[in-house]
This record gives structure tokens, sequence and C-alpha cells, in this order.
């Protein structure tokens, strides 16, 4: 919501009125207002998400993963921070395979770190009928040979 218009502001402080959403706003931006939590009003579930939180560090720590990349596991999982997915069309793998015509597609992801920062690396499935893929790494190995032969060629002179 964007700033509260005169008529919004004399609507919403007649008495008994709320936002439609049910949240606190700010009187002069009309933008939610973040509040503490109030331990007196935890739910059922709020104490299951706390539980399962609690059993997953357990978990992690008997499996000696570091305090960092726990942290960095609940971020992810709990959705508090976004977590970008590699782009597999950039990658020299689907390049390669797109010129030879094949078909992949993601099947999921697994999560990873690169550079310090989370990622997610995607899971590809390669589609082909079998001739073609052998053909396909028959191509593949005979390239690789000719740059072995041209490498080797080029460090003799």
């Amino acid at each position: 919501m964007s700033k509260l218009d005169a008529k919004d502001l004399k609507e919403f402080l007649k008495p008994g009125n709320k936002f439609p959403d049910g949240k606190i706003k700010s009187l002069v931006t009309g933008e939610t207002i973040k509040t503490f939590l109030d331990y007196d009003t935890i739910t059922v579930r709020d104490k299951e998400v706390v539980e399962t939180v609690l059993n997953q560090i357990d978990d992690l720590k008997n499996k000696k993963v570091s305090d960092e990349l726990i942290r960095e596991k609940i971020v992810q999982d709990f959705k508090i921070k976004s977590v970008p997915l590699l782009d597999y069309k950039k990658s020299v793998f689907w390049k390669y395979a797109k010129d030879k015509g094949l078909g992949i597609t993601q099947q999921g992801y697994r999560n990873d770190i690169i550079d310090n920062e989370p990622v997610r690396v995607p899971i590809l499935n390669l589609t082909a009928d079998l001739d073609y893929l052998d053909a396909w790494v028959e191509e593949i190995l005979t390239e690789a040979a000719n740059l072995k032969t041209i490498l080797n060629t080029s460090k003799d002179k």
C-alpha cells in the first residue's frame, strides 16, 4: 500500500475500523509495521515450526555440519532469503547440447555454495534416442582426439 490519502486516514481512524488485511499500518506511509514477536500468542503451528528447526539443527550437528551451513540451510528451507538458481542455459553443456539438437529439461536442483554464496545448481535430464546418443559420444571423442593432436603438435614446435 502506498501513502494514505486524507480520506483513507479519516476512515481508518474511526473507532473499530481495521485495515482489510488485519495488519498494523503506519499512519504516515500506510506500510505494514513489523512488530515484535508476542510470545503469549504463539500458536500450535508456531511451536511445530520451531520444533522442526530444532530437530534439523540437532540432525545437522550430529553430522558435524558447521554452524554457518546449518544457518544457511534453515534460511533456504524456510525461504527467509531467496537462493538463486544457476541459469543452465548459459552453461557450456547447454550450448553444446542445444547445437546438437538434444532435448534438455530441468528435473530439480541441489543446494551448493559458490564463491561463499548459496546457489541452486540445476539437475538436468538429457533425452535422445540411443543411436543418436552413441553418434554424439563418438563425435565428442573424435573432437577430443583431434584437439589432443592439435595441442601435441603445437607443443612440438
